[in-house]
């Protein structure tokens, strides 16, 4: 048994396009033979409608025992600074250690620390060797 909780990142989807983005090494055929099969309930309501559009803290329970989950969202904190060089409308400069990873789908991250800070999606990375 799967227990997933949508986020407000997830929320407004549908159901199907959910789990292909949490299962991705999931054949189609499966995820679909999971709803024929009547594995899946949606906040305790067992619905074989793929296109269900999913709302924040919906709960979505599959009823199987062998799937892997691909993908983890993780909550932005606080807990990751990052040190501004310059910062203006247009432009947000940062200096990014050598041990962060830019880009993930889940996780720590400069793309999800630059998201906490609440700059515009436009964002540029710099490495200064110093």
């Amino acid at each position: 048994m799967t227990n997933l909780t949508i986020t407000a990142n997830d929320a407004d989807q549908t159901l199907i396009n959910y789990l292909k983005k949490v299962f991705k090494t999931l054949p189609l055929s499966k995820i679909y033979r999971l709803f024929r099969t009547k594995k899946i309930r949606v906040n305790n309501k067992t619905t074989t409608y793929f296109k269900y559009r999913l709302q924040e803290n919906d709960l979505v329970v599959i009823y199987e025992s062998n799937l892997v989950v691909k993908y983890k969202p993780e909550k932005i904190t606080k807990e990751a600074p990052i040190e501004l060089f310059y910062e203006d409308d247009n432009f947000l400069i940062v200096n990014k250690d050598h041990n962060i990873v830019v880009h993930q789908p889940y996780g720590s991250c400069l793309d999800n620390m630059v998201k906490y800070y609440g700059f515009s999606p436009f964002m540029y990375y710099f490495n200064f060797i110093t």
